[in-house]
């Protein structure tokens, strides 16, 4: 039974808004601005502020690295998503990656970096050591 126009593949794509898929490149630039603002500024109000900024930059880039990771390939018989097994196994060198089998397109992300913020924000080590 032959599809109706609208629901043809490229019909699909032509309504996907690709510029909103967030570019791995642009989220290292993000991560660069916000490291290189944070490494001038004296204040320490706007210094932390920055680096906030910074970490969150750094955390939206492994989150879209991972997914683009998790969801790399798609098999031609089933159109399903197939990972980049090298890519992840590398993202799991730096943070941890989480996936749902059942959900190919959810994938988050968790750092060691979490556990050493946490420390700082409750007060258990030199803020001034860690800068």
């Amino acid at each position: 039974m032959p599809q109706p126009p609208d629901s043809t593949p490229q019909d699909i794509l032509d309504r996907i808004d690709l510029s909103a898929i967030a570019d791995p490149g642009d989220k290292i630039r993000e991560c660069e601005f916000f490291l290189a603002l944070a490494s001038d500024e004296s204040d320490l109000s706007r210094f932390r502020w920055l680096i906030s900024a910074y970490l969150n930059a750094v955390y939206s880039y492994f989150e879209t690295t991972a997914l683009y990771a998790a969801v790399a390939f798609t098999d031609p018989e089933s159109g399903e998503p197939i990972e980049d097994t090298e890519a992840v196994e590398t993202l799991r060198n730096y943070v941890r990656v989480f996936q749902n089998e059942k959900k190919p397109y959810y994938v988050k992300t968790g750092a060691p970096l979490d556990r050493w913020v946490r420390r700082r924000r409750l007060g258990r080590g030199h803020v001034s050591s860690s800068v």
